[in-house]
């Protein structure tokens, strides 16, 4: 049997390093669904298509690196748990506002009820200014779903409001699904004046930014029911983010039978 030859170039994936750099930017384009043909084909001829692409992440890493409180916080998550400054490619430092003990209790719910806390860096942005950031491209992903009635001036009072930007303590585990938008505040109040239910906003922001950090996709199949009112007097709701778009809905607040609308807890701010 003869034997088969491999052929190395002077530009093939010698260096494992930056082979484990590629074949991340590879993985994180195939959940995103932008990988092209001409990539993979250079892929399988051992040769980088994302020399600029991971050069620029590698000039982000290095251009903000890790705080020391991020690090404190990666100690005590995983690194899974934490979307830093740098992987949202954040323009500010902000202090993380949460006691060392808060985040030891949020990891160790993780550990031992199968939550899913994470301590994210949000902006602040609005559910419109999301949408302007990303669009509504199916083929550029992540991205809105491309509807349109929560742009009216109506919506105005929630579509266009801010949240305090900063580091958020946020459970995307989903809880209380199947009951009424009332019942689920009145589990909320039982876990105490610390927890309360977050903000669209931060929820729509935050899933946007894990998902450009890592190709995940919170809140895959279901809405968190949020705090706001629409001009019909539903809760809006956010949402179910499949390959066609980040969703942004609005339900009666008394109906109770839909296991799809939860509610992503997030921790209040202790300093």
């Amino acid at each position: 049997m003869a034997k088969q030859q491999v052929v190395v170039g002077p530009d093939l994936m010698l260096d494992w390093d930056k082979y484990r750099g590629i074949m991340h930017e590879l993985h994180g384009q195939i959940g995103r669904g932008i990988l092209t043909l001409d990539h993979l084909q250079l892929v399988v001829e051992h040769r980088n298509p994302f020399e600029a692409v991971v050069a620029a992440k590698a000039d982000i890493i290095v251009s903000i690196p890790l705080t020391e409180a991020e690090k404190a916080a990666i100690e005590i998550f995983g690194s899974g748990k934490v979307l830093t400054q740098a992987q949202a490619k954040g323009e500010q430092e902000f202090p993380i506002r949460y006691s060392e003990d808060t985040l030891r209790a949020c990891a160790k719910e993780n550990a031992e009820k199968g939550t899913d806390w994470r301590l994210v860096y949000l902006r602040g942005n609005s559910l419109r200014q999301e949408r302007e950031r990303v669009g509504t491209n199916r083929k550029r992903q992540p991205c809105f779903y491309n509807n349109n009635w929560w742009l009216e001036t109506k919506e105005d009072s929630w579509a266009t409001e801010r949240f305090e930007p900063g580091y958020h303590l946020i459970d995307f585990y989903g809880r209380f699904g199947s009951t009424s938008w009332q019942n689920q505040e009145n589990e909320i109040k039982k876990l105490g004046p610390e927890f309360e239910r977050t903000p669209e906003a931060a929820v729509t922001e935050a899933a946007l930014r894990i998902f450009e950090a890592t190709g995940e996709r919170p809140l895959p199949n279901w809405y968190h029911w949020g705090r706001s009112l629409d001009s019909f007097g539903s809760r809006v709701s956010v949402g179910v983010f499949d390959s066609k778009g980040w969703g942004v809905s609005g339900f009666c607040p008394g109906w109770g039978g839909y296991d799809d609308l939860r509610v992503c807890l997030s921790r209040k701010f202790q300093n």
